[in-house]
C-alpha cells in the first residue's frame, strides 16, 4: 500500500505479511499493526499491495471508515486503485465507497468494475471535482462506457440523484484542474473560466472537455505565459486533433468569448484558426 507514514513521513510502501499478521512501513520499519482485508467468500490472503494514494496517511484513510479496518473489502481495494489512477483525494474515494454499499445489492449481478467507475463518478460529481466519463472509463479495468453509464442510472434512482444533473457536466468544471496542471496564472485561470462558461451559451453541442482544453488554448496564446499545445495535450488528455478542431469551431467567438480585460481585439485579430 502506498501511503504517508505517521512514523518517518515518507510517501512509503506498507508490506503486508499475512503469515507474521503484520503491516510495516517499507521505509522506516513502523509496524501499523495487522488490517484484515476480507469480503466474505472471497479468499484474499495473498494480497500483499494496495494503492491507497499519497494525499493522506493511512490511519486518516482507516478513521473515514469510523476507524474498523475491517470494512475495507476487495471492492474498496479496487475503488482506491482507480481514484489513485485519477489522482482524487481520499475523501472521495470514502464517498465512492459509501455509495457502493448503498446500492450494493443492485451491482451483485452487473459488471462490478462499472458500479465501481460509476460510484466514484457520482462521488466527483457530488464533490466538485468534475471527471469526465472518458477519464473513468479509462481507469474502469476493462468496463465498457455503457455499462458505467447504466450503472449511474441505476445509482441515480436508487439513491434518487437526477441522473440529468449528473451527466450534464460543463467545460468550466474542468478549468481549475487542467489550469493547475499547466501552472498557469491566476488571470489566465479566471479568463479561460469567463471563456468556457462564454462559449457554452453559444455551442452547447461540443464535448465540454475538448471546449476545456481549446479554450485553454486559446487563452495560452493570448497570454505572457505561453504553454505549448503538447503541454496542453498531457495535461487535459484530449488529443491534439481534437484541440485543433474544437479550436477552430471556437475561433469566430474569441472577441466574444474572451473577456477584454485579459485581452483586446487586436490582440484576438493577430490570433488564427
Amino acid at each position: 500500500m502506498s501511503m504517508c507514514c505517521r512514523s518517518c513521513k515518507s510517501k512509503a510502501w506498507v508490506v503486508i505479511d499475512h503469515a507474521a499478521r503484520k503491516t510495516s512501513c517499507s521505509e522506516c520499519g513502523f509496524d501499523f499493526g495487522y488490517y484484515a482485508i476480507k469480503e466474505e467468500g472471497v479468499d484474499l490472503a495473498e494480497i500483499d499491495t494496495v494503492r491507497l494514494g499519497d494525499s493522506t496517511s493511512f490511519d486518516d484513510f482507516l478513521s473515514s471508515f469510523n476507524g474498523n479496518p475491517q470494512k475495507l473489502s476487495s471492492d474498496l481495494v479496487s475503488i482506491s486503485a482507480m481514484c489513485d489512477r485519477l489522482g482524487l483525494l481520499a475523501t472521495v474515494k470514502s464517498q465512492a465507497y459509501e455509495i457502493l454499499k448503498k446500492v450494493e445489492y443492485k451491482s451483485r449481478k452487473r459488471n462490478r468494475n462499472a458500479f465501481f467507475a460509476a460510484c466514484i463518478y457520482v462521488a466527483c460529481r457530488q464533490n466538485d471535482m468534475t471527471r469526465s466519463i472518458w477519464e473513468i472509463f479509462s481507469v474502469a479495468n476493462g468496463a465498457t462506457r455503457s455499462d458505467i453509464n447504466k450503472a449511474i442510472g441505476v445509482i441515480a434512482k436508487t439513491l434518487n440523484i437526477e441522473k440529468n444533473w449528473l451527466m450534464r457536466i460543463k467545460a468550466a468544471g474542468f478549468i481549475d484542474r487542467f489550469c493547475s496542471s499547466l501552472g498557469m496564472c491566476s488571470q489566465a485561470v479566471n479568463a479561460a473560466h469567463e471563456a468556457a462558461k462564454s462559449f457554452e451559451c453559444v455551442n452547447s453541442s461540443s464535448s465540454p472537455l475538448s471546449v476545456a482544453a481549446a479554450v485553454i488554448y486559446a487563452i495560452a496564446r493570448l497570454s505572457d505565459q505561453k504553454k505549448p499545445l503538447k503541454g496542453i495535450v498531457k495535461a487535459t488528455g484530449v488529443a491534439e486533433n481534437t484541440i485543433r478542431k474544437t479550436y477552430r469551431s471556437l475561433y469566430p467567438h474569441l472577441s466574444t468569448i474572451i473577456p477584454k480585460w485579459f485581452a483586446e481585439a487586436k490582440d484576438m485579430n493577430a490570433l488564427h484558426s
